[in-house]
């Protein structure tokens, strides 16, 4: 007998095997009592089958359990998973709180540096607009003491002695052999302009 034909014998006899104990456990209720007399000769009663043959029980249908509201799923800790390591906190050196205090200093003193620069500025008056020195110094002649310069804005000439006025706002502070000095007559502190001869 082949491999094969031996494995379909085997489950066969299973087969057979397991047929027979199906039918020792439902047989009697499906057989009535010809089945029981031919396994053992034992009878069933009607009183015994009556419950088998009875309808089974209906349950009442609850529509009100139909409307219940889906239970809600809140996550919480999760015993199988560790937690997220917090940082580790550590003091700062004592040259690192020096540093940090150097840093403020330093950033505080600039900004009232900063603020005292822009009070001044507020306080100080505007400078004034100054108008264009629109002339050249030509030259100059006569003696040392009482020497004059000569301008010329292209149209006019104008001979103007040290400390005079030139065009109502411009003064002569000095007078050079080849150059000249002038300064803004209104305004002293302005620094003066100086002018070479010939441009």
């Amino acid at each position: 007998m082949s491999k094969e034909q031996r494995q379909r014998a085997m489950l066969g006899a299973l087969l057979v095997v397991m047929l027979v104990i199906v039918w020792r456990q439902i047989g009697p209720r499906f057989g009535g009592g010809t089945s029981n007399a031919a396994l053992g000769g034992q009878t069933t009663s009607d009183a015994n089958i009556a419950p088998l043959l009875e309808s089974p029980e209906v349950v009442e249908l609850r529509l009100a359990d139909l409307e219940k509201s889906e239970g809600q799923f809140s996550p919480g800790r999760d015993p199988f998973r560790f937690g997220e390591a917090e940082p580790v906190r550590t003091e700062p050196s004592e040259e690192e709180r020096a540093e940090a205090e150097r840093e403020a200093a330093a950033m505080e003193a600039l900004r009232r540096a900063m603020e005292a620069r822009a009070s001044r500025e507020e306080a100080a008056p505007s400078r004034p607009v100054l108008p264009e020195l629109d002339v050249e110094f030509l030259g100059s002649f006569g003696p040392r003491e009482k020497r004059l310069a000569v301008f010329s804005d292209g149209v006019e000439i104008f001979n103007v002695l040290e400390g005079g006025i030139l065009k109502d706002h411009w003064i002569v502070r000095q007078i050079g052999f080849e150059s000249v000095d002038v300064g803004f007559a209104d305004y002293p502190e302005v620094p003066t302009i100086r002018l070479a001869a010939g441009g």
